[in-house]
């Protein structure tokens, strides 16, 4: 819902198919399940699943068919209006202005959805939508939700679904207009304008019991030669006698009764008491002292209005750490993160991968994610892991990386010159470097009388003990 076009969905919902209930391969709509969803009471998980279950599409569909847009536009009856069309309006309605700001996570129960809210240019406003992510009727109660420190009540949203005639139960005929056995002639609401303002009223019970429906929208008629017939929403069939005397059925398209209806479930939204709780739902106040409120969590979505910011969860997470040892007691560390709520980042420390860590330091935001480590111990393996902070929140800890600090390497002894010569000396020395790891080179400096030493050389090769 967060990311739907919503505005999209409630006009299409608005004009919906007449087809819209046909279940075979190649209809394009959603069955009759909508108007059995109260058969049965039972807060048995599943129990609803179960009850429209026979009513339900038994085919696959995908793309066209699956939108159940096949057919011309005029075939459109605008009902019904699927149970679908309140929760989105209610959520419309509730957090008009108001605009995602992330998720907030309260328990191991990751099925338990709080999507967070704040309303635009308000600091003072924030709202919870919470429900359970799962399609079995499944629902978790008695949560505790965390709110701000200076909230201590909150209003609760919930949706409120209008209980809309079954088109199949109305009667074959219903004679608002002479023999209309079609039900081409069912009272609409008036709309008069007078000085520019309109004036819409609607049918009364006597008038038309089954409004919204104006049209003969899934219209049965039994003595129909041939089988049965259904009527779309701008569709009717009337008999009449061909020459020989014998009863026929002509078929009628009337694009004014698709219209009509399209018409009346706007009028049923805008104008009734029950279109207009439907589009806004039921709200009740909870307490919230102690800083935090208990409700339940099911599969339909409901919302916690109430006066402050709401704080999100913190996930921001260090990638791509890497080291690169310095010397013997040095390593720097990189890090790639562009998470804009990144404050600051605590540099962990240990020598075991898996244990032992400890904040070693704290590094503000900077163009570069980079940390020297000094201080270390010689010829010593460690391990470290980043954290990002949003001020005092953590964020998740990133996998380590490992470094091993540089052996520190004895200097060469009984260092010796012979050969010495007007243009030359030849140097000499001991030491043992075979199982030097680390061993880069020997670097040859040389002084000229107190002045200072310049390297002249770099022997690479271990074995080598003369120059």
């Amino acid at each position: 819902m967060m990311s739907a076009g919503i505005t999209l969905i409630n006009y299409y919902s608005t004009e919906m198919e007449e087809n819209a209930f046909d279940t075979g391969q190649y209809g394009g709509g959603i069955g009759y399940e909508m108007y059995h969803w109260n058969d049965t009471t039972s807060t048995t998980p599943g129990a609803k699943v179960a009850a429209v279950a026979p009513y339900v599409i038994n085919y696959t569909r995908s793309q066209f068919s699956g939108m159940g847009i096949f057919g011309n536009f005029l075939d459109n009856g605008a009902f019904p209006i699927t149970r679908s069309y309140w929760y989105l309006a209610t959520f419309r309605n509730t957090l008009k202005n108001y605009y995602f700001v992330g998720y907030k996570s309260i328990s191991s129960d990751s099925k338990i959805i709080i999507a967070c809210f704040k309303k635009k240019d308000d600091d003072t406003k924030g709202a919870y939508v919470i429900y359970y992510n799962t399609a079995y009727n499944l629902e978790v109660h008695n949560i505790s939700v965390p709110v701000p420190s200076n909230v201590t009540s909150v209003t609760h949203v919930t949706t409120y679904v209008p209980d809309l005639i079954d088109p199949t139960t109305v009667p074959q005929s219903v004679l608002y207009a002479s023999g209309d056995v079609n039900r081409t002639g069912m009272v609409r609401a008036t709309h008069t304008i007078v000085s520019g303002v309109e004036t819409v009223t609607l049918p009364t019970k006597e008038q038309n019991p089954y409004f919204p429906l104006v049209g003969p929208v899934a219209a049965q008629n039994i003595n129909k030669i041939g089988g049965n017939a259904t009527y779309g929403a701008n569709a009717f069939y009337e008999t009449k006698l061909d020459n020989d005397g014998n009863t026929t059925w002509v078929y009628h398209e009337a694009a004014a009764l698709a219209w009509n209806q399209v018409e009346a479930i706007c009028d049923y939204i805008e104008y009734s008491d029950e279109g207009k709780h439907g589009t806004t739902g039921d709200s009740t106040t909870i307490d919230a002292t102690g800083g935090f409120f208990i409700t339940d969590a099911t599969e339909f979505p409901e919302y916690y209005l109430f006066d402050a910011v709401p704080t999100t969860d913190f996930n921001s997470k260090v990638t791509n750490l890497i080291s690169n040892v310095i010397s013997s007691d040095t390593v720097d560390l990189f890090w790639n993160n562009n998470n804009v709520e990144d404050t600051a980042y605590e540099v962990l420390q240990s020598i075991s991968p898996e244990t032992g860590y400890s904040v070693v330091d704290t590094v503000t935001v900077s163009a570069e994610n980079t940390d020297t480590i000094s201080g270390l111990s010689p010829n010593t393996t460690y391990y470290f892991k980043v954290i990002p902070l949003r001020n005092s929140d953590q964020g998740q800890i990133s996998d380590y990386v490992s470094a091993k600090t540089l052996a520190v390497v004895t200097a060469p002894t009984n260092l010796q010159m012979s050969n010495i010569g007007l243009t030359g000396i030849t140097l000499s020395w001991s030491g043992d470097y075979t199982d030097q790891t680390d061993f880069i080179s020997y670097l040859i400096y040389r002084a000229i009388g107190t002045g200072s030493y310049t390297q002249i050389a770099s022997i690479k090769d271990r074995t080598i003990k003369t120059y």
